[in-house]
Formats: structure tokens, C-alpha cells, sequence
């Protein structure tokens, strides 16, 4: 009941607004229309000499730029929790099983997120990818798989070259359960160089995966080749 109470009182007195523009929005999204168009950069990439030799493809939904980016950067180091249904609901209104289906055409896949480390989860009180991919994947009756471990601490990829962030993320992810023959895809909040994904798809390639694909909320850096 008072759950009920204090979701009307912030309908009332503090209404969803426009991370960009501030005007009034529906529902919990991130974004209004205008400017959800202005960001949403859905881009399919694929090849060997964009993505290295593990991944067969990726998915990215949102240019890495203003609110976008702050947004992600509120979640990963301001505790901003708030924002996390917001990012949901942009993948969960915005993207369907189909179009990746499609794009890729591949079979259905098994869900794997990119782990958090836990003393960031823990820090935090939340996990990125799984805050924001969950809910698509269990509309889209998709099955999640927390394959991946992390096996040592990394920095922060936030301010590192690419030479740097591939250097940082080597050897760093360890397979648990069972992945051997199963089409994977990745999920994460930002990808730019690629370096984690791609790490990833080595350690569940060299575990017996079938293929593995990515997809992120926001990306950057990493554009499709011509």
C-alpha cells in the first residue's frame, strides 16, 4: 500500500522527465521521442577486422554521448539507482529479439552478462548489466546465463587507450557452468573499443561456445568498417 502511496506522490510532485530536454515523459523512460531519436544510433556491427576473430557480430543501441553517457556514468560511479528502470525501459521498449534475429541471423541465443567485480557490485548495491538487460531478456523468454567470473580486478576502462584496455582486461574472465555448443550474447552497458567483449567471447570461444554475439546499451568509440 505505501509503496502505491509514494509512486503517486512522485507522479504528483516529481513527473518523469527528459534526461536531455527536461519535458515531460511517459512511463519510465529515459528519453522523449525527439530526442531518443537524436541518440538512439542502433548500429549492427560484424567482421573480423572490427570486432577481432571471437565475436561474430554486435549490437549497440545508443550513441555514447549527453545524457546517454551521463546517465551510464551516474549508475557506474554516482549510485544514481534511480536511473537503472529508465535504462531498462529504453532496451525493453526500444529493442525485440526479432531484429537481432534477423540482423545476425542466428538461432535463439543464451544471455550472458559481462560480471561486475564484486567489490563494485558491492560498492554500488546493484549490477549494471543485469539491472538493465534482465527484464528484455525474460520478455523476450530468452535464458540468462551468468557464465562468467572475474578472476582477477581490473582499472577502470574509463580514460584508457585501446592499446591500454585490451592490455587491462586480458585474462581476466573465467568460465563457469556449462556453455559448451550454446550461441551466446553478451550484455553490457557500453562498449567502445570492444576490449571486454572481446576478451569475454575468447575465454567462452576457448570454453566451447558455439558463437558469441554482443550487445550494449550505448557505444562510441567502435563503428562499423565501410
Amino acid at each position: 500500500m505505501w509503496q502505491s502511496v509514494i509512486r503517486l506522490w512522485q507522479a504528483l510532485f516529481y513527473p518523469p522527465r527528459c534526461q536531455t530536454c527536461k519535458k515531460l515523459v511517459e512511463g519510465q523512460a529515459l528519453l522523449c521521442k525527439v530526442c531518443r531519436k537524436q541518440l538512439q544510433k542502433k548500429s549492427f556491427l560484424k567482421g573480423e577486422t572490427l570486432l577481432g576473430k571471437h565475436l561474430a557480430g554486435a549490437c549497440l543501441l545508443y550513441a555514447y554521448s549527453g545524457s546517454v553517457k551521463r546517465s551510464v556514468h551516474y549508475v557506474k560511479y554516482g549510485r544514481r539507482k534511480k536511473l537503472l528502470p529508465k535504462l531498462a525501459a529504453e532496451v525493453a521498449d526500444n529493442l525485440t529479439w526479432q531484429e537481432l534475429a534477423r540482423a545476425w541471423s542466428c538461432p535463439r541465443l543464451t544471455v550472458v552478462p559481462i560480471p561486475t567485480e564484486p567489490q563494485r557490485r558491492q560498492e554500488r548495491g546493484y549490477d549494471i548489466p543485469e539491472a538493465i538487460f534482465a527484464p528484455w531478456c525474460k520478455e523476450a523468454k530468452l535464458p540468462w546465463q551468468a557464465a562468467l567470473v572475474r578472476k582477477r580486478g581490473v582499472k577502470p576502462q574509463y580514460g584508457l587507450n585501446k592499446k591500454e584496455r585490451h592490455s587491462n582486461v586480458a585474462a581476466s574472465f573465467q568460465v563457469v557452468g556449462q556453455v559448451k555448443d550454446k550461441q551466446i550474447l553478451l550484455v553490457d552497458d557500453i562498449f567502445t573499443t570492444g576490449a571486454t567483449m572481446a576478451e569475454a567471447a575468447r575465454v567462452l570461444k576457448q570454453a566451447g561456445a558455439q558463437a558469441v554475439w554482443a550487445l550494449a546499451f550505448s557505444g562510441g568509440e567502435c563503428r562499423p568498417a565501410d
